[in-house]
């Protein structure tokens, strides 16, 4: 077993480093809010390669990030497990409830709060491992639904990767990096409406020009609307 114990030391490491750096912020966080702030601290971290995933329960608290001077593009995904939290950044707020994700640049400066307890799952990841289309703040800060689709993967992946990262070798852990980092874009690409969905819109705007068009026609109907647009009455319906 001996060969092992240094193994372990090293996948360890990066979990501890994570909660130490967790525990600076939230003795400041502590030093401005009273204890009361910290007593129902739970705290997971961990590295898979080149993303990190914490997952943080705590009480009432409120967290600034200041961001390191000329530090890469790096988003942060937010999924608000439990309780409900605002995110400030660049001037702009948004509440995230249970259920709901949203990101964040972490290379800029940003503030979390949370009037209660609160539980939250975080994904960070340097903007240079996502291929996908580039977002702007607005788009990243709205608040979306992990309970279906896409984020539903990323956030299970990335929660059972947190659960067993620790016995995995720091190998399996950069693979699982990967992967997740797969799964985080096509989480973008599933919010990005794209040709296909562009095209549905113009339809939909095209038919309801034609019936503003023949609202006086007595033969007005959905059988006349999926004529004129060669489609079934189903697919009009």
């Amino acid at each position: 077993t001996q060969p092992a114990q240094p193994e372990a030391r090293q996948r360890a490491r990066p979990r501890r480093g994570l909660k130490r750096r967790a525990q600076r912020v939230i003795s400041i966080v502590a030093g401005r809010l009273g204890q009361a702030a910290t007593h129902d601290l739970f705290l997971r971290g961990g590295e898979f390669g080149p993303l990190r995933v914490c997952s943080v329960s705590m009480g009432r608290h409120r967290a600034a990030h200041s961001a390191a001077v000329r530090a890469a593009p790096t988003l942060k995904f937010l999924f608000q497990e439990e309780g409900s939290a605002t995110v400030e950044q660049e001037g702009r707020a948004n509440r995230i409830e249970a259920g709901q994700w949203c990101a964040l640049r972490k290379d800029l400066d940003f503030v979390i709060h949370a009037p209660d307890r609160s539980r939250q799952l975080a994904i960070t990841v340097p903007c240079s491992v996502l291929p996908g289309p580039r977002r702007g703040l607005h788009w990243w800060r709205q608040p979306r639904s992990f309970l279906r689709g896409a984020a539903q993967i990323l956030h299970a992946s990335a929660s059972a990767s947190l659960m067993n990262g620790g016995i995995l070798t720091p190998a399996d852990c950069d693979r699982l990096g990967a992967q997740i980092a797969v799964l985080a874009e096509m989480t973008i690409r599933a919010d990005d409406p794209g040709p296909l969905a562009d095209a549905r819109e113009g339809r939909r705007r095209a038919i309801l020009a034609f019936i503003d068009r023949h609202l006086a026609d007595s033969e007005l109907g959905v059988a006349m609307v999926a004529r004129a647009f060669g489609m079934s009455t189903r697919a009009i319906h």
